[in-house]
């Protein structure tokens, strides 16, 4: 028995070919993009940028290429400042996983990874002309300081002038009319 086993196995490894691993319909556009956004991950690496870096860059890339795949694009050269405008207007549209707005910081980094590319393809003769000089990066959100010290910091901080010098009585001044204010 454990013959005919070894005999069945050995004549399944003499016919078996492998097959190929079918890609996900290899558009003209993803192709080419795909060997762009390689040139651009290159050339961070070669910058100093860290590779867990550039595998966001990638991910924020290959978003643009489903967007233009379905928007009909065949060619990079075919990338208007209008169409990159229309993306930009989908960003800010974008939802969360769980259905809530995305943070401005998030879209400022997915329209900064798709400016900083077309920058990268137009200084490097890829492209004619940067189409990606349209998108505006929205503003950051910034908010209040968290970190405010305590009484005893404060005590500290507000006591560490020596005021028995000129300097240090015009910095105690200083402090406490801005602490005051």
């Amino acid at each position: 028995n454990g013959f005919k086993i070894y005999s069945y196995i050995k004549k399944l490894k003499e016919n078996y070919t492998p097959q190929e691993k079918q890609e996900p319909n290899k558009t003209p556009i993803r192709t080419e993009m795909l060997h762009y956004i390689d040139k651009y991950v290159e050339y961070n690496l070669n910058k100093g940028y860290q590779p867990e870096g550039t595998k966001l860059y990638k991910r924020e890339l290959k978003r643009l290429i489903t967007y233009l795949e379905e928007h009909g694009v065949n060619s990079v050269k075919d990338i208007t400042k209008n169409l990159l405008g229309e993306y930009q207007m989908y960003i800010f549209r974008l939802k969360r996983d769980d259905g809530g707005v995305l943070a401005e910081a998030s879209k400022q980094h997915k329209l900064g990874v798709v400016r900083t590319f077309f920058r990268f393809l137009a200084r490097y003769d890829y492209i004619d002309k940067d189409p990606a000089t349209i998108i505006e990066l929205p503003k950051r959100e910034r908010g209040l300081p968290t970190a405010v010290m305590n009484d005893r910091e404060l005590e500290l901080f507000l006591n560490a002038p020596d005021i028995k010098t000129k300097r240090g009585l015009r910095d105690k001044a200083i402090m406490e009319s801005l602490y005051s204010s």
